[in-house]
């Protein structure tokens, strides 16, 4: 009946899935909270070891090279956003470069390099994950300090905005939660209001 419902144009195709190019403690925290959501989500590592660490938390989770050119075990059926957050910065940027067709530019996001951090006058990219001052090596710090991914419902646009302004030490806003779908938090996240709107984040807020 979707099917049909589709081929009327009745339905649109809303991809809300979550490609997450990288399996480390962080990626495997955020596949684990879009997984107790019912979001659909795929990890994409080379180092057995992380795919051995994704495969015991019973994630969906693909040994292969993203900046390969043999695509054929990657199915892009419901993965609508790419987040980039390996330890490499190359790998991150290319990889939002090569999948920027397929996802659309405003769907690939990757984090922040420490040199993007160093120098405040370089021109940030628009799809910057989670915050102006976080690397992978501070994303992984925090993780280990608070491995799950928490979260708080919004109650207005100006609760949202003191959670995404709040003490970044210990705390870090990852995504917003609404229905079925999320966006995750870039540097530059414009946001309206919704009833029943969720803030996912890693750490603790004071």
């Amino acid at each position: 009946a979707k099917f049909v419902a589709r081929l009327l144009g009745l339905v649109q195709d809303v991809k809300n899935g979550v490609l997450i190019v990288g399996a480390n403690e962080g990626s495997i925290s955020i596949a684990k909270y879009l997984e107790k959501h019912n979001i659909s989500n795929t990890l994409v590592d080379l180092s057995k070891e992380n795919i051995r660490q994704a495969k015991a938390a019973n994630l969906n989770v693909i040994e292969k090279n993203i900046l390969s050119d043999d695509d054929d075990d990657l199915e892009y059926n419901d993965e609508g956003h790419l987040l980039a957050l390996t330890s490499s910065n190359d790998v991150n940027i290319f990889a939002c470069r090569k999948l920027k067709s397929i996802f659309g530019e405003s769907n690939v996001y990757r984090l922040m390099t420490v040199n993007e951090i160093k120098l405040n006058a370089l021109s940030k990219p628009q799809n910057i994950l989670f915050s102006n001052s976080f690397d992978y090596i501070e994303l992984i710090e925090l993780v280990r300090k608070y491995p799950q991914v928490e979260d708080i419902k919004i109650t207005s646009s100006d609760h949202f905005e003191s959670l995404i302004k709040s003490n970044k030490d210990s705390y870090l806003p990852i995504m917003l939660r609404r229905n079925d779908s999320v966006k995750f938090i870039t540097i530059d996240f414009k946001y309206q209001f919704v009833e029943g709107d969720v803030l996912a984040y890693i750490g603790e807020l004071k």
